[in-house]
């Protein structure tokens, strides 16, 4: 089954679900469920449409048409290669509030706030990863099962890890920077050490200072936070 398929056939739901979160965190800016009548007891089809579309938007997508061709829920890195990417870029940065609100013991709200991200878009594409509170308040989960991608240096190569959930992903990342910090010297060697022999990610931290080295000359690290910020 394809892509557009497997969304039709399963976002009736997960639609609900999101415009139930939507309306909880006042996201949606509607004083009345979607889809619902108005004082005159008509529908506003133009006015829901509208709204749609701006939902879309804030989420990646170009239109609430091209949104119900994907899922927010992702299972496999070829359907994070397969968004648009302003989608791919906005979980992205959902991703990142989600980290943010956990390393600062902040609210999923302030962190979207101080990220630039709209919250519409977090309760879209992370929804596992929140904790409705009182007041219009989401929390973050202590941990999530989220699908990332990562960049890890293994066995003298750029590797694309896949992760599902939080803390591997945190543990790629952090062995990633110390990788990168190094090879811009912006880290000393001994930061290597707490990685040596270490897999994560299903692949083998590489520690060996001759191989970065050596990598660092031929080019091999340019321009890669562009890249690593498209991977995940």
């Amino acid at each position: 089954m394809g892509l557009g398929a497997a969304a039709h056939n399963g976002l009736h739901g997960q639609h609900t679900r999101h415009t139930q979160y939507e309306q909880y965190v006042g996201a949606a800016g509607l004083c009345c469920p979607l889809g619902g009548a108005g004082m005159t007891g008509r529908r506003d089809y133009a006015a829901e449409t509208q709204r749609r579309n701006k939902l879309a938007r804030d989420r990646g997508f170009r239109s609430y048409a091209q949104e119900r061709r994907y899922s927010a829920k992702i299972t496999s890195s070829d359907q994070v290669s397969a968004l648009p990417k302003a989608a791919a870029t906005r979980r992205a940065d959902v991703l990142h509030v989600l980290d943010v609100a956990r390393d600062r013991r902040i609210t999923v709200n302030e962190a979207a706030a101080a990220e630039g991200v709209p919250l519409s878009a977090v309760t879209w594409w992370a929804t596992d990863g929140l904790i409705p509170a009182k007041g219009g308040v989401l929390k973050v989960s202590r941990g999530d099962r989220l699908l990332r991608r990562r960049l890890l240096i293994s066995d003298g190569e750029i590797v694309l890890t896949v992760t599902r959930g939080s803390a591997a992903a945190k543990l790629v990342s952090d062995a990633w920077a110390v990788q990168w910090g190094y090879v811009h010297g912006d880290v000393p060697t001994s930061a290597l050490d707490a990685f040596a022999g270490r897999r994560v990610g299903g692949h083998l931290v590489e520690t060996d200072t001759a191989v970065l080295d050596e990598m660092a000359r031929r080019g091999d690290l340019a321009d890669m936070p562009e890249t690593y910020r498209a991977l995940t």
